[in-house]
């Protein structure tokens, strides 16, 4: 075949076959390299991914910090350091959505902002609802003290008449039973109020379920036993002025059971809200959580993928190079031994000729019917 060639032909398929095998070995090199740079690229996207991760459960919990500062003493500064947090939060979480090629991330910082912007309306929600409750207290604890006054009143007019009962002979103030009982069932009946103030306390701040139902228990309990002393200070009322008062008390212990279920309502309604913010965060932090893992999964398929490409560009690039190494040698020896073949064929003859004198020196067809000089 290289025979048919002519000499220049045949150095110009010799570059040209090395400047083929170079370029090959270019392209897997460019290969090996786009490969690597973009499982790099997947790697760094998690690295970054987990940072943002971090940063949104980091915020989650000093979110819920300010949130409990906030029930304590309802602090202002809470509150907006809770709003702030919130929003940069949110930020953050669409970073991750803009700029995370892991579809699986995406999805969960999807829910992250769904389930934080349900936070921040529920925070909202929640703080309107201490106007209420403030008013719903205030309201229940102004209607307590008037009872409280108004039994106060009747209790008084009674120790009087029992001051002002008839005296026997001997001095001995003659006190008729029935004021007697009527005195102490008015006297407990201000204690149980007080009572009743102290179980709304306890029911207001109280910290789970327990200590609520607990709170509620003690709350009707007291309302029975304060029932209880009124049904008998009815029939032993004297008449005139403590009959009256009483009759006027009747219908504000009525409203101060609306006013004291009202309270209890809002402070329940509250409470679930509450419930709901913490809960929230608490999912949120499970979310990253989750987003967390997955990043670490993948990155660490990228990183098992990077591996394998590194050593498949690394078998691929030596077994080329091998080849290129093969292919030149042999086909650099064929194309030397063409070339300097039939030269040296050609030059023995002239040394016969000129040498020796034979003039009767036969080519050889071979070199009749190549191609070349």
């Amino acid at each position: 075949m290289f025979d048919k060639l002519r000499i220049g032909k045949k150095f110009i398929l010799s570059f040209g076959v090395m400047i083929l095998l170079m370029a090959a070995l270019t392209i897997v090199t460019l290969y090996s390299y786009s490969s690597v740079t973009h499982t790099t690229d997947d790697i760094v996207d998690g690295i970054a991914a987990s940072k943002r991760a971090n940063d949104i459960i980091d915020s989650a919990s000093l979110m819920r910090r300010h949130f409990f500062l906030y029930l304590i003493n309802r602090d202002p500064k809470a509150e907006h350091d809770f709003e702030t947090e919130l929003k940069k939060t949110i930020g953050v979480t669409n970073e991750i959505i803009e700029k995370t090629t892991f579809e699986e991330n995406r999805k969960h910082a999807q829910a992250i902002v769904a389930v934080l912007e349900k936070t921040g309306k529920a925070e909202n929600e929640f703080r309107k609802m201490d106007v209420q409750l403030e008013d719903a207290k205030n309201a229940y604890y102004s209607m307590a003290d008037k009872v409280f006054e108004a039994l106060e009143k009747i209790y008084n007019v009674v120790q009087k008449k029992i001051t002002e009962s008839e005296k026997k002979e001997s001095g001995n103030t003659l006190v008729e039973e029935n004021k007697v009982v009527l005195a102490e069932s008015l006297l407990r009946s201000l204690i149980l109020l007080e009572e009743r103030r102290i179980a709304r306390l306890k029911f207001i701040y109280a910290y789970n379920d327990d200590e609520r139902r607990l709170a509620t228990k003690n709350i009707h309990a007291v309302n029975q036993k304060f029932n209880s002393y009124t049904d008998q200070i009815k029939p032993n009322l004297p008449d005139g002025e403590a009959s009256q008062s009483f009759q006027e008390v009747i219908p504000m212990f009525q409203k101060l059971d609306e006013l004291g279920m009202n309270h209890s309502k809002v402070v329940q309604d509250q409470r679930k809200k509450q419930d709901e913010i913490i809960k929230s965060l608490e999912e949120t932090i499970d979310v990253c959580q989750g987003m967390l893992k997955i990043t670490a999964e993948d990155s660490q398929k990228s990183v098992d993928t990077q591996k394998n490409v590194v050593a498949f560009s690394r078998k691929l690039a030596s077994v080329t190079a091998v080849a290129a190494v093969v292919i030149a040698l042999l086909l650099g020896f064929a194309l030397t031994r063409s070339v300097a073949g039939g030269i040296s064929g050609i030059v023995n003859l002239f040394k016969r000729i000129t040498k020796e004198g034979d003039t009767e020196v036969v080519i050889n067809d071979k070199y009749l019917k190549r191609s070349d000089e």
